[in-house]
């Protein structure tokens, strides 16, 4: 899975999943719109996705590599009307959820209306690129300010990592699982940087690969035909990766049929 270093030295990764380093930003016009049409969550896409450290509090941003890097001022705010740069209409508004609240929210809801109201808002100053934080549990607000990350840090690369596609029968709709460690069976080898799983009819697929091994590269999902070709992309939801105590890993997602 994607890692690097925060520099107050503590490595950031999202092998875990869920985890509480991954948060996904939101446009709050985008979830408002989300919310009056019951769109189904998977479905609503993300805006930013962005790593917080949970030991210094930094945030970043980045493109196969950090490009951006936040820290928080010293100062908190009780009421947001203005930015400390003086700037008081260009702002962009948005809500945001943690991965691990985001699982925990649609275990029980599938449309963005069934969900509660977002833990967080964040407003984003266009002029000097500061953002105001406010969680609902607490009473003040948290404001970042940008850093130069190349001018005054090094810098540890996001790992790029191999892809992983899935190929699905076509008309197959419900849980998939795809079980690894299991020495009977076969091992999936990496070409062109990817791992190609043919998920069965079963929608169970063991294979003797220890684990998935993914980096900041998007998962595809496919249908395809009874000769494997590619067809359409599939539409998956709830994509996540489960260890046991004795060592097995699985990766398990819902496919939604077309």
């Amino acid at each position: 899975m994607a890692h690097f270093r925060c520099n107050c030295g503590e490595v950031l990764g999202i092998g875990l999943v869920p985890n509480d380093v991954q948060i996904r930003i939101f446009k709050n016009q985008t979830w408002i719109n989300a919310v009056n049409n019951h769109t189904e969550v998977y479905l609503i896409d993300k805006d930013y996705d962005i790593w917080k450290c949970p030991v210094c509090k930094r945030v970043y941003s980045f493109n196969n590599k950090v490009d951006k890097m936040f820290a928080l001022e010293d100062v908190e705010i009780d009421h947001f009307t203005s930015c400390l740069c003086g700037e008081r209409t260009n702002f962009a508004h948005y809500v945001a959820y943690t991965d691990i609240e985001m699982d925990r929210y649609t275990s029980d809801a599938e449309t963005a209306n069934e969900l509660p109201d977002a833990p967080r808002e964040l407003w984003s100053c266009n002029n000097c690129n500061r953002f105001f934080l406010k969680e609902n549990w607490s009473a003040s607000i948290q404001i970042y300010h940008e850093i130069d990350y190349y001018k005054d840090y090094e810098t540890m690369p996001v790992d790029t990592g191999p892809q992983c596609i899935f190929l699905i029968p076509d008309g197959f709709a419900g849980p998939v699982e795809i079980i690894f460690g299991q020495d009977s069976y076969p091992y999936i080898e990496l070409i062109n940087n990817q791992y190609v799983f043919e998920i069965p009819v079963t929608g169970v697929l063991k294979v003797s690969n220890k684990e998935s091994e993914s980096g900041y590269a998007e998962d595809e999902y496919y249908f395809i035909d009874c000769s494997g070709n590619r067809i359409i992309r599939a539409e998956v939801s709830n994509h996540i990766i489960t260890e046991f105590g004795n060592g097995t890993v699985k990766e398990k997602f819902t496919v939604k049929g077309r």
